[in-house]
């Protein structure tokens, strides 16, 4: 949560930080870039290659099949994309709140850890 609202508040100035309806620079769409294809796609070498991001180590937390085996990374993409639609809603303000309430439910429900 504390990464959610510096990540949102990031976007909305790459966003919309031209001046006088200027048009978006480049540093800005390369930003934006960043943000919706970079990172996950490094996120997703994180997790394929060693199990987790560098948070969910320090939590003790790995990602696995439920075999135990790690996966793959096609199924490592997939999970960080779907992090970042459903869970953090792609960061746009007002639907992210309701797709992270949806989230909490989904793993309560599932009385997964």
């Amino acid at each position: 949560m504390f990464l959610y609202l510096p990540a949102s508040n990031f976007i909305v100035y790459l966003i919309y930080s031209g001046a006088n309806n200027a048009p978006i620079n480049r540093l800005n769409i390369a930003g934006v870039v960043a943000i919706f294809l970079v990172w996950p796609l490094f996120e997703s070498l994180l997790i394929w290659k060693f199990g987790s991001t560098f948070g969910k180590y320090l939590l003790g937390n790995q990602v696995i099949r439920k075999n135990g085996e790690k996966i793959k990374y096609s199924t490592s993409v997939a999970r960080v994309f779907a992090v970042m639609l459903f869970g953090y809603g792609l960061w746009i303000p007002g639907l992210s709140f309701f797709t992270l309430l949806y989230s909490l439910t989904v793993i309560k429900r599932k009385e997964s850890y």
